[in-house]
């Protein structure tokens, strides 16, 4: 049976209407006192829970890499379709699922919808990743361990694990396109221990952080609007002074921007090309020839990593 979900009209009322969502779960995990989520801690959970957010955190996310994501949703289902050889339903922006508990509430990117007894419904979170993480291959976690994380982004995992829960389905799927089309499927399947742990974790945070007000300490978005507060150029009477961008300021932004992204991803080509010629050339583990007529040639040495050498002149 699918939770009742709602269809908000946009981000703000989305952002009104959600509790505590998949997002927020590695936001509010930590380990050795640090959140699991690298986009943040509990202080801007619960900034957002008691209403009290900066009026960037109100605005269409900027962030490149979240922009990225939502717009290559499209190809990351068609990926995972022809690699699965299931059915991949994308759920509409701004739908809200309400979830077993008063204070749970989830957004999924997409359920898998070509289900039957023996093979049943799952929830499926989309996500795209420029190959900064070393992903593992595809697999089945039956139970997550820490040792995982070397292999599976941990904050994605626990997202994935909280909408199984949330949306009380046998399974959640995680589906990572990477740069050139590769894929990576992990299903996690439903842990009953390891959910109790988080469901308990979770309802503590809320009763005592959004239900009781207890502060939390300042997070990296405090410190950075406190740093911005103190370094604001002021006129003589002290107060705050600003000058809109002109014409010409906002085109050489724009242009920068569009230089950084054509050159970060000439960066990511060149990467990928080095590693798909060094796999190559370890797999042929002898002498190939370039179309200059260069000796590529493989060289190992005890203690180093392989690496190649290239040879040019007559006779090669």
């Amino acid at each position: 049976m699918t939770p009742r979900a709602r269809q908000l009209d946009g981000r703000a009322s989305w952002l009104r209407a959600r509790r505590i969502g998949s997002s927020d779960v590695p936001r509010i995990l930590t380990r050795n006192g640090r959140p699991l989520s690298p986009y943040g801690g509990p202080r801007a959970v619960q900034r957002r829970l008691l209403h009290q957010q900066h009026p960037s955190e109100l605005e269409d996310d900027p962030d490149p890499d979240r922009l990225r994501g939502t717009r290559w949703e499209p190809v990351v289902i068609t990926a995972g379709m022809v690699e699965t050889g299931r059915r991949i339903k994308r759920v509409p922006p701004f739908t809200l699922y309400e979830g077993p508990r008063p204070w749970a509430t989830c957004s999924p990117d997409a359920w898998i919808d070509d289900y039957d007894a023996a093979d049943p419904r799952g929830v499926c979170e989309l996500k795209t990743d420029a190959g900064r993480f070393r992903w593992g291959p595809s697999r089945t976690v039956d139970r997550w361990v820490a040792s995982l994380s070397s292999e599976i982004r941990e904050d994605y995992a626990w997202q994935a694990m909280y909408q199984a829960w949330a949306l009380d389905v046998p399974f959640a799927e995680l589906l990572v396109l990477l740069p050139f089309y590769d894929v990576r499927v992990y299903r996690f399947a439903r842990d009953a221990a390891r959910e109790a742990d988080m469901v308990r974790l979770l309802e503590r945070f809320y009763e005592r952080h959004v239900i009781e007000r207890l502060p939390l300490p300042a997070d990296e978005l405090d410190e950075a609007a406190d740093l911005e507060e103190r370094t604001r150029p002021v006129d003589e009477r002290g107060a705050i002074a600003y000058r809109p961008a002109m014409p010409h300021e906002r085109a050489l932004v724009s242009g920068f921007e569009a230089a950084t992204y054509v050159r970060d991803t000439a960066d990511e080509q060149r990467r990928s090309a080095q590693t798909a010629l060094l796999h190559s050339i370890g797999r042929a583990r002898g002498i190939l020839l370039d179309r200059r007529g260069g000796r590529v040639t493989v060289v190992r040495r005890p203690g180093c990593a392989p690496f190649i050498q290239v040879t040019r002149g007559e006779g090669t």
